[in-house]
C-alpha cells in the first residue's frame, strides 16, 4: 500500500482525490466497477471499496428476561444428603423439611 501511495505521488496525483484512490485501488488489485444511479438517474461508476455498506448495530440485542434462576426450575429446593438424613431422622418428609428450610431462610435465621 505504501508503494502504491508513493507511485501515485510520483505520478503527480493529489492525495484524497478520486484519481488518487483509483490509482491505489488499481495497483492493489481491489478496484471493481460498481454501477450506481445518482439523483438524476445517471449511471455513476464507483469502485467496490467506495460503496456504502450496511451499518451494523454496535451492541448485540440483550437476552430476554427470565424469572427462572440459572441452572434450575423456579420454586425448586434441593436438599443435600445431610439434609435428607436429618429429615429422615426427624420423621419429616423431604417436602416438609424443604418448606421449613425456605421459611427459615426467608426469616434470616439461616443462610
Amino acid at each position: 500500500m505504501l508503494l502504491a501511495h508513493a507511485v501515485a505521488l510520483d505520478d503527480g496525483l493529489v492525495v484524497d482525490t478520486d484519481e488518487y484512490f483509483e490509482s491505489i485501488e488499481n495497483r492493489l488489485g481491489i478496484r471493481k466497477k460498481l454501477k450506481v444511479e445518482d439523483d438524476e438517474g445517471q449511471d455513476v461508476v464507483l469502485s467496490e471499496a467506495s460503496k456504502e455498506e450496511k451499518r451494523r448495530d454496535a451492541t448485540p440485542p440483550s437476552a430476554p428476561v427470565s424469572r427462572t434462576p440459572p441452572g434450575g426450575k423456579p420454586n425448586t429446593v434441593r436438599l443435600s444428603q445431610d439434609e435428607r438424613e436429618i429429615a429422615d431422622s426427624l420423621g419429616q418428609s423431604y417436602e416438609t423439611y424443604a418448606k421449613n428450610k425456605v421459611e427459615l431462610k426467608r426469616e434470616g435465621r439461616i443462610n
